[in-house]
């Protein structure tokens, strides 16, 4: 029996942030010796039935079942949607798979989608501060939703919630860029997270790399003087409606327990 498993886009299973598909691969299980895949198909569609399908590349006659291409005039996605994709093949011995199905979600294609400011509680005569700070917002889900997508990136560092659930694992994000010409965001899937009614979005933030201590001359600033958070959370609802929770300035903000936080020097946290 041939199988097709581990079925991956741009290398990851399920990715999550995907501005486009660079490669799609997977791995074939048998319980045969010495079998070959002689074709493959691929097909992603915006429905978990694959009712709607937007690319189908046929039978390809091809052994390849890693860096696969689609070239992009043969697909068009969308930004902050999910996607679902299949893969099956057919062998030299004319046995024919299951389809292996998986999924990935879209990041924001084009810079202009972006609705989000940057929220920061500080000004620039917290230059020589390197405390921690708590942002929140309170947003209403008026309808039940279908699914929902945080787009997040800070100047220093982070920690995201939503009802006081800590989202992704991920730490020292968004990572150490050359801040004026590059930042990194965070794509995060938190469908899960969300309810109708009432939700508490909420940020912990430090200086980081990009206002804090660093360097073998140990000096800051080196890219601004204030730590600053960015949220986007496009969400759709089951009737089909989107709408987006973007940070602005009816965030509120306060210190947190974290008196002082550096890259090289650790952290004092006062549990009082």
């Amino acid at each position: 029996m041939i199988e097709v498993k581990e079925l991956r886009v741009n290398n990851q299973v399920n990715p999550v942030g995907v501005g486009k598909i660079e490669v799609v691969g997977w791995k074939l299980v048998s319980s045969a010796r010495n079998v070959r895949q002689k074709t493959y198909e691929i097909q992603i569609a915006e429905d978990r039935k694959f009712s709607c399908v937007i690319y189908d590349s046929g039978e390809v006659e091809s052994r390849q079942s890693v860096h696969i291409r689609i070239e992009e005039s043969e697909l068009f996605l969308r930004s902050a949607e999910m996607y679902f994709i299949r893969v099956r093949v057919l062998t030299e011995q004319g046995e024919k798979s299951k389809w292996k199905e998986g999924c990935f979600t879209t990041a924001f294609l084009h810079n202009q989608e972006w609705k989000a400011v940057f929220i920061s509680p500080e000004n620039e005569r917290d230059w020589d501060k390197s405390k921690g700070y708590y942002l929140r917002k309170e947003i209403q889900m008026g309808k039940k939703v279908k699914r929902a997508f945080a787009f997040t990136t800070a100047l220093g560092l982070y920690h995201f919630y939503i009802n006081g659930h800590r989202i992704g694992e991920d730490e020292f994000t968004p990572g150490w860029t050359s801040y004026h010409h590059h930042l990194l965001y965070q794509s995060y899937d938190v469908t899960r997270y969300i309810k109708e009614g009432a939700n508490m979005l909420g940020a912990h933030i430090g200086a980081g790399w990009y206002k804090g201590d660093k360097g073998s001359a140990r000096t800051r600033n080196h890219y601004g003087k204030q730590s600053a958070f960015l949220c986007q959370i496009e969400v759709l609802y089951e009737d089909g409606e989107r709408v987006s929770f973007c940070t602005d300035t009816s965030w509120e903000s306060t210190e947190s327990p974290i008196l002082y936080s550096e890259i090289y020097d650790g952290e004092i946290y006062d549990a009082r």
